[in-house]
C-alpha cells in the first residue's frame, strides 16, 4: 500500500480507508487522467486474472483473435491438439504485429513482414532468408529462444481468461465467492446467441461503479425497477466478488418461452445474479438466460463494452426461439443504452475537479467502496 500512497496521496488513502459512512471516494483525477491510465496498465491489470472472450470465439485448431490488453497486443487461439492459448501478438524479429482480424483453421502464424512462421504452439518454425538469400538460420542462434511469448491462460466454464504477469494465484482460487455465487448453474448447457458492442465514452471504472450498486435503478432504468425494487436487492462484497443479487426479479406468474436452467433451486426459479470479477468481467445470471460482458480499455476516457448473450441448448440458435431471445436482448439493450448515456454524463462531469471527491451510500454503495479499495491496493 505504500505505493498507492505515494502514487494517490496519503490523505486520499486514508480517506478511502475510514469506516465506510465516512469515507470519501477516489479523486477525479484517477478517472480523467492519462498518467494514471498508464500506472493501471504497468501495476494494476497485469497482476489480475483478466476476461478475453469465450470458447465460442475459438471452436477448431487454428482459430484465433486478437485484442488489446493493458496496452498491449494478445493473440488468443486454440493449439492443434486443442488447447486454447495466449501470446503477445509480436513478431519476435521486429515486433510486427501478427495477427490484425480473428482468423479460422489456420495451419501457422506468418508475420506479414518478413515472413517469420510460427506453430500454433508460439514455436519459431521458419525466418525466411535472415542469414542471407536461401538461409533459414539464425546467426548461429537456437530458434527455440525465439517463438512466440506466451501468456498465462486458463479457462472456468465458457470463459477464456488471461494473467500477464504470470503470478496471480490459480484462476480457481481467484475467482473464490464469484464462481460460488453460480454454482446451481449448469453453464455447460449454454451457447452462445450473440454479441453487442457499444463505444462508451467514459473511464471503465466508472462502468463497473455503475454496474456494482442497485442505487441508481429507480432513476436511470424506471421501468426495470417496476418489477425489481432496487431496495430488494442485496449487495455483495467479497474478495474479488462484487454487486448485487435478487430473489424475486421476474412477476411471480413469469414463465419463459425459452429454455430454463434445470435444478435451480426455488428461491433463483425468479431471481437474477449481477455480480462481477474484479476487475472488469460481468456476469448476470438468470433462469434463462446469461449474460457476460467484458472491456476494451482505450483510453481514461473510451472503452469497448461488449456484451455476450448465452442461452441454453437449443434456445440459442433455434428459429422457433428468435422471437423470444430478442426480447431477452431487446430488453438489456434498453438498459445499456441508459447506462452509456449515464455513463458519459459521469464523465463529463468529474472534469469539474473542484466538485470534490464525494461520498458513499452505506446503505447501497458498499460493493463500490470495496472496488476503490481493491484498485489502490493494487496499484500499490
Amino acid at each position: 500500500m505504500d505505493e498507492a500512497r505515494s502514487t494517490l496521496g496519503v490523505e486520499v488513502i486514508r480517506a478511502l480507508d475510514r469506516p465506510l459512512e465516512e469515507a470519501q471516494p477516489l479523486p477525479a483525477t484517477v478517472y480523467t487522467e492519462e498518467a494514471f491510465a498508464r500506472l493501471e496498465n504497468e501495476r494494476l491489470f497485469p497482476k489480475l486474472w483478466l476476461p478475453v472472450g469465450g470458447l465460442h470465439e475459438v471452436p477448431h485448431p487454428g482459430d484465433g483473435f486478437p485484442m488489446s490488453l493493458a496496452g498491449r497486443p494478445v493473440l488468443v487461439l486454440r493449439d492443434d491438439r486443442g488447447a486454447v492459448r495466449a501470446f503477445y501478438n509480436a513478431c519476435r524479429h521486429r515486433g510486427t504485429r501478427l495477427i490484425g482480424k480473428p482468423c479460422r483453421r489456420r495451419s501457422n502464424i506468418r508475420c506479414p513482414y518478413h515472413a517469420w512462421t510460427y506453430g500454433l504452439d508460439g514455436r519459431l518454425l521458419s525466418a525466411p532468408h535472415f542469414d542471407g538469400f536461401g538461409q533459414m538460420s539464425l546467426s548461429g542462434r537456437n530458434k527455440e529462444e525465439f517463438g512466440l511469448v506466451e501468456i498465462r491462460c486458463e479457462t472456468w466454464h465458457q470463459w477464456i481468461f488471461v494473467n500477464l504477469d504470470g503470478k496471480a494465484a490459480p484462476l480457481s482460487s481467484y475467482l473464490g465467492s464469484f464462481a460460488d455465487h453460480y454454482r446451481d448453474y449448469d453453464f455447460s448447457l449454454l451457447r452462445h446467441g450473440k454479441r453487442l458492442s457499444f463505444e462508451v465514452e467514459a473511464n471503465w471504472k466508472l462502468l463497473v461503479e455503475n454496474y456494482v450498486e442497485a442505487l441508481h435503478i429507480p432513476t436511470v432504468h424506471p421501468k426495470y425497477n417496476d418489477y425489481g425494487p432496487f431496495q430488494d436487492y442485496a449487495t455483495v462484497a467479497d474478495g474479488h466478488c462484487l454487486g448485487t443479487v435478487i430473489e424475486v426479479g421476474y412477476p411471480d406468474d413469469w414463465k419463459s418461452p425459452l429454455s430454463t436452467f434445470p435444478g435451480l433451486p426455488e428461491r433463483w426459479r425468479l431471481g437474477t445474479r449481477n455480480l462481477l470479477l474484479f476487475p472488469y468481467f460481468t456476469m448476470v445470471a438468470a433462469p434463462d438466460h446469461v449474460l457476460t460482458s467484458l472491456l476494451i480499455v482505450r483510453s481514461p476516457d473510451s472503452i469497448v463494452w461488449q456484451k455476450d448473450f448465452y442461452f441454453i441448448g437449443e434456445a440459442a440458435s433455434d428459429a422457433q426461439f428468435d422471437a423470444a431471445r430478442e426480447a431477452v436482448i431487446s430488453y438489456y439493450r434498453e438498459i445499456i443504452e441508459q447506462d452509456v448515456s449515464l455513463l458519459t454524463a459521469w464523465q463529463a462531469g468529474l472534469a469539474a475537479k473542484e466538485a470534490g471527491p464525494g461520498l458513499f451510500s452505506p446503505a447501497f454503495e458498499q460493493a463500490t467502496w470495496r472496488f476503490q479499495q481493491l484498485v489502490a491496493n493494487y496499484i500499490g
